[in-house]
């Protein structure tokens, strides 16, 4: 697997790109002490949509650049997508007790009111750190097949 590349670079280009337009840019950062970088970002680019853009931030962190049309959840939804699929994403990464926790952070904007990427990650930065909690999925039982009784079926 690539080393992810800073994400600086990419924020700022689309910050130029859609500096006109009515997007709203999502930047959301991952972070946690119990994997390898190389493990976080992994499950980080597993977890992120097809278009979100995925790097490092300047404090370690890997962070997720995701854009979409105006809409009045005021960026909820992204979240509310990605999470689920961080966490399954990190599941088998738990240890003995079957749980640890990540470090989570968002901010959201419109693109036209971003000057530089150094808006929006100083906004990150200053949004406060919230645990998510990763939980070891639950195995699934596998049974041998057997034929439920049917009458006129002998078992």
């Amino acid at each position: 697997m690539t080393p992810l590349e800073p994400i600086r670079p990419e924020l700022s280009r689309q910050i130029k790109v859609l500096r006109l337009s009515r997007q709203r840019m999502s930047l959301m950062s991952v972070a946690t002490h119990h994997l390898p970088a190389a493990a976080v970002a992994a499950a980080v680019r597993a977890a992120a949509a097809p278009l979100d853009a995925v790097g490092t931030l300047a404090d370690g962190s890997v962070g997720v650049i995701s854009l979409r049309a105006s809409g009045t959840d005021g960026g909820a939804g992204v979240e509310d997508r990605f999470l689920p699929r961080l966490q399954a994403s990190l599941s088998h990464y738990c240890r003995d007790d079957g749980t640890f926790r990540v470090w989570f952070r968002s901010v959201h904007r419109w693109a036209a009111e971003l000057g530089t990427a150094d808006d929006i990650i100083a906004s990150l930065f200053d949004a406060p750190a919230r645990p998510v909690r990763v939980r070891q999925e639950p195995a699934l039982l596998t049974m041998p097949f057997r034929p439920l009784r049917h009458a006129g079926y002998p078992l």
